[in-house]
């Protein structure tokens, strides 16, 4: 067996300008390796300790979006500097450094330690401002919205008792902005209008059939697309983009966006297909839900993800998080308008609940499997 020298570096990543978490991956003469201020199988990965053979040892770091490495600083964790020079070995172990490709040369003595902290500055990119309007037409009663794009997705709502409003303003990186509205039945997006907020520019308005129309250079560049309920916008640097996104009620319509949360009247529905009876047929599947559900309690989360996956493939749109709250409270209400006669009316109560008791979930689990659950006692 041959023999290799061999010594210890250790390599600690240090940041500046981010208080959040990162991740840096490295290559060469060690191997590949991260670096990360999260602990991994409990175990913390910065700074790491590598065996490596003795003598100048290259060492990469990939590079990352708004990083730049600024310093390596190395040495000798013994007396090591002082007897580099009588052992013709270099007195500082950083060889040399190139920060245009992130690549350092450290010497590490046979048997010794060398400890390299490796710096880098993060620079935000430039940002602007988005806000997001929801106006409606042809309804008069509480709604609530959902959307994907920007801070892991948000809602607008006129609902009184809800954090958020109708609008909602979001710090983004500037560049194309790209917002995708949740689907529901009975809402069509009608149209678009984003303007520069406090500028004198007249708004420029879209239909889907005028397409990606020629705009002014004083109105902001956007596009939608009304089936795909998809809105793309640009927000420029240090700038602030309104959008209003205008939602027509349709009682007819599938609908492309929007929950509906709670009617003043009760609107006319399809009547729905007879339940089979357990007395002549035996189901091939079984009941959805086995519990009762509620904003506040400690619900069951799949349970819940069961119930949020049910209400998004009737066009009841929420987000599928296991979390029952506003939102999910939301839909369960839309769902209970739509089969009034059959949740509401048998309890004498006209006002959905957003509780999923005895007969919403019997309502439930006979759509997902006609037969799974007899009528429940009152």
């Amino acid at each position: 067996e041959v023999y290799r020298p061999e010594g210890i570096l250790t390599i600690e990543k240090l940041t500046e300008g981010y208080e959040g978490e990162w991740t840096f991956d490295f290559s060469g003469d060690a191997g590949e390796f991260l670096l990360t201020n999260e602990v991994l199988d409990s175990v913390s990965q910065n700074p790491k300790e590598l065996t490596v053979s003795a003598g100048e040892v290259t060492i990469t770091e990939e590079k990352m979006e708004n990083w730049e490495m600024t310093s390596v600083i190395c040495y000798y964790q013994s007396d090591y500097a002082d007897r580099a020079e009588s052992l013709d070995s270099p007195i500082e172990p950083l060889v040399s450094l190139d920060e245009e490709t992130q690549t350092f040369v450290v010497y590490v003595p046979e048997n010794e330690s060398v400890y390299c902290g490796v710096t880098n500055l993060y620079t935000p990119p430039p940002q602007g401002e988005l806000i997001i309007e929801k106006v409606v037409t042809g309804f008069e009663g509480k709604w609530a919205f959902d959307f994907t794009g920007v801070d892991e997705g948000f809602s607008l709502t006129n609902a009184d008792e809800a954090e958020y409003g109708e609008s909602r303003s979001f710090t983004v990186d500037a560049g194309t902005v790209a917002i995708v509205e949740q689907s529901a039945r009975n809402w069509i997006m009608k149209e678009v209008s984003c303007r520069y907020e406090n500028s004198i520019a007249d708004t420029e308005i879209k239909t889907e059939d005028e397409g990606d129309s020629e705009q002014e250079a004083t109105s902001p560049t956007f596009s939608f697309a009304a089936e795909q309920r998809t809105l793309s916008v640009v927000v420029p640097v240090d700038t602030t983009v309104r959008c209003t996104i205008t939602n027509a009620f349709s009682p007819r319509s599938n609908g492309n966006g929007g929950t509906r949360v709670k009617n003043r009247t009760v609107l006319p529905v399809a009547p729905m297909a007879p339940l089979v009876s357990l007395a002549t047929t035996t189901p091939k599947c079984g009941p959805l839900l086995t519990s009762y559900l509620r904003q506040g309690w400690n619900n069951d989360v799949n349970q819940v993800l069961k119930l949020q996956k049910f209400l998004n493939t009737h066009s009841f749109s929420v987000p599928i998080t296991g979390f029952f709250g506003p939102l999910t409270e939301a839909a369960v209400k839309a769902f209970q308008s739509s089969y009034l006669s059959d949740v509401l009316t048998p309890w004498k109560i006209n006002s959905p609940t957003g509780f999923v008791f005895k007969t919403t979930r019997y309502q439930i689990n006979n759509l997902y499997c006609p037969g799974s659950e007899t009528m429940p006692v009152l």
